[in-house]
């Protein structure tokens, strides 16, 4: 006959360990420093029953199985137990510290935590807390004691499918969700932290931490490589559920294709992960842009909660990728849609815009414009050309409901002759050489001293530049500069700020695809002269390229964030992208019109919708458009190191 004197269980036969409570009296002690099996805590509640170890999250907590003898349960008992900082008195069982102010901290705010995550709801998928208390200098929490293995020692041995990836995250995100709905950011959710129980159940293991408290920096949480935000690096970060959505985004990439994405440095330093859709066939484009979405490296680009995530996961519409929904973003908040508050009166909806869109339609007359734009043996470019130009025009005529816009793509060999014909010629046209063309043009007096121009940078240095300045409005221009592939050039260093410190000493050669022009222009001789230069340096042939602002795209989209941009020396930046008013004869109303249309696109609306929107190669004169260009771009600041010293030609 056989009693344990943890749980009290009994039996006519002998055993070695109690099948109730586990304890044995033949264990061995596992570790010298910690509490005796047979330990009674929290007057005689909990009896240890032995010591598993130090927790695989955090090692200042050393984990034993204990048996409620309240309850008449097995439970997890956590001990807050710092072995480099403590050790026990004489007793062997009080925490005697030898850096008392520090793990004073570290007591308090695990001791937070846990009572924190006590007041969750009782949910399937997240382990739960029933007990914290104060003993021996130091602080206990009792949890439910779970049987099972770890998602990362799952993945060690299996393979995971979509199936299973859909299964798992469900479970998780339910738990993620009851933690938000206390306003408590997990902070840590990695495999290491997601349990697979028998009986198909999942938990989600860990401790949370308050979103509300205001002085909380999410450099606080714990960081785990490909799982951590990139916010969680820095010092300036609040702890918010952007957190958690990116490591949930995180954890689903990886199920989906077997690999952890790379962490946030990573990302910045070198190109983002493939989308998941291109890795693993089976999985949908419409899950893979969901989970991207949640990886955004931006956290406002984020699902605001678990609950949006679930419903792009679910989602049979198309789902816009990252890149779609940070130029939307962009647009939106340069249109000024963020600002807006819209109030349902009788069903109706009344914004600001609309509001004063109302009011501006009456400044511009009632008439029908025509926009022409010259066509190029570039498939692409046209495709380009067209899209943002007609957005432009979209853009303009839901402020001014009055007037109609027409966009047209002429021929580059009947562009010319077609603007000079009297009978036909447009209100606004894309100029290239042509500054004149039959009847003259408007005066563009009333759009320079417009309020849209004075938001504008270099546009008084462009206006003094010439007479041209009355005939047509240049809305971006393009800035010659040097283009690093970074992995090529061991000698590279980010604190270069121009061509000449850059080339100061280097041997080399740089490659482009006008030797004559970049040769003055950046005093260099050793110039790889080559029409393939673009080509050449995407394939790796080189470490530098000396081109304009126009090539930015071909080369992003190639060596993505590997690109870095020196500007050049020169102060002569020439004008790319510009539209001309048409000829004088038109009638008043559509001159008016016209020219509200240019100072239109002086906006950051129009400035949005021709270089954010159709991807321009020339970069926008509207100040706030090109802080927002440059946020969408990575890397495109590298043009404006020496804008203060801007000269337009």
């Amino acid at each position: 006959m056989s009693d344990c004197k943890i749980c009290s269980y009994s039996s006519k036969d002998d055993f070695e360990v109690c099948p109730i409570c586990g304890y044995s009296e033949n264990r061995a002690v596992e570790c010298d420093y910690m509490l005796e099996p047979g330990t009674v805590l929290r007057n005689g509640k909990y009896a240890i029953v032995n010591y598993v170890g130090t927790s695989p999250i955090d090692s200042t907590i050393g984990i034993y199985n204990a048996w409620d003898r309240v309850d008449k349960r097995t439970v997890e008992l956590s001990e807050f137990f710092p072995s480099d900082k403590v050790y026990r008195d004489h007793d062997g069982k009080k925490m005697i510290s030898t850096a008392e102010e520090e793990t004073n901290v570290q007591l308090n705010e695990l001791r937070q935590s846990v009572q924190l995550m006590m007041t969750v709801e009782k949910n399937e998928s997240l382990v739960e807390y029933y007990d914290c208390f104060d003993e021996n200098g130091t602080v206990y929490f009792a949890s439910e004691k779970l049987e099972g293995i770890s998602l990362k020692n799952y993945l060690a041995t299996n393979r995971s499918t979509l199936e299973f990836a859909e299964e798992q995250m469900l479970k998780i995100f339910s738990a993620a969700a009851a933690l938000h709905s206390k306003k408590i950011v997990h902070g840590n959710i990695c495999p290491e932290q997601v349990f697979l129980c028998l009986g198909e159940k999942v938990k989600l293991l860990g401790l949370g931490k308050s979103a509300d408290v205001k002085h909380s920096h999410c450099n606080e949480l714990s960081v785990n490589e490909g799982f951590s935000a990139p916010e969680c690096y820095t010092d300036s970060g609040k702890v918010t559920v952007a957190q958690d959505i990116y490591a949930l985004g995180a954890l689903y990439y990886m199920l989906l294709v077997d690999k952890v994405p790379p962490a946030p440095s990573e990302r910045k330093k070198f190109k983002s992960p493939e989308y998941p859709h291109r890795l693993n066939s089976r999985v949908s484009q419409e899950l893979s842009c969901a989970v991207m979405n949640a990886l955004a490296l931006d956290e406002r680009a984020r699902y605001k909660s678990v609950e949006a995530f679930i419903q792009a996961v679910n989602s049979k519409k198309p789902v816009k990728t990252v890149e779609e929904r940070a130029r939307q973003r962009r647009i939106l908040k340069l249109s000024g849609i963020y600002g807006v508050m819209a109030l349902l009166v009788g069903g109706t909806v009344v914004t600001g815009i609309m509001m004063a869109a109302k009011n501006r339609v009456e400044k511009v007359p009632e008439c029908k414009l025509t926009l022409w734009y010259k066509l190029t043996d570039d498939v692409e470019t046209n495709e380009r050309k067209k899209y943002m130009y007609s957005l432009a025009a979209d853009g303009f005529m839901q402020e001014f409901s009055t007037v109609k816009i027409t966009v047209t793509g002429i021929d580059a060999s009947k562009y010319e002759k077609e603007l000079n014909n009297s009978k036909k010629q447009p209100n606004i046209f894309e100029y290239d050489e042509y500054s004149t063309v039959n009847g003259g043009q408007l005066t563009l007096n009333k759009l320079y001293s417009s309020k849209e121009a004075k938001e504008c940078m270099y546009l008084k240095e462009i206006k003094d530049s010439g007479d041209q300045w009355e005939y047509y409005l240049p809305v971006g221009f393009k800035v010659p500069a040097i283009f690093v592939n970074t992995d090529l050039a061991e000698d590279y260093k980010d604190t270069v700020k121009n061509s000449r410190e850059l080339f100061n000493g280097y041997s080399g050669s740089v490659l482009t695809d006008d030797s004559n022009k970049f040769s003055n222009l950046l005093n260099v001789k050793d110039l790889n002269g080559s029409q393939d230069a673009l080509a050449l340096f995407r394939e790796g042939q080189e470490p530098y390229l000396a081109a304009d602002s126009v090539n930015y795209f071909e080369c992003f989209d190639k060596l993505r964030t590997k690109l870095k941009i020196v500007s050049c020396d020169s102060d002569v930046i020439p004008c790319e992208t510009g539209l001309a008013l048409g000829a004088i004869s038109k009638s008043s109303k559509e001159n008016r019109a016209s020219l509200r249309f240019l100072q239109y696109m002086l906006s950051s609306e129009g400035q949005t919708n021709i270089h954010i929107s159709g991807k321009s190669g020339s970069i926008p004169l509207n100040s706030e458009s090109f802080d927002e260009y440059a946020e969408v771009f990575p890397n495109y600041e590298g043009f404006f190191n020496n804008k203060d010293c801007y000269v337009f030609e």
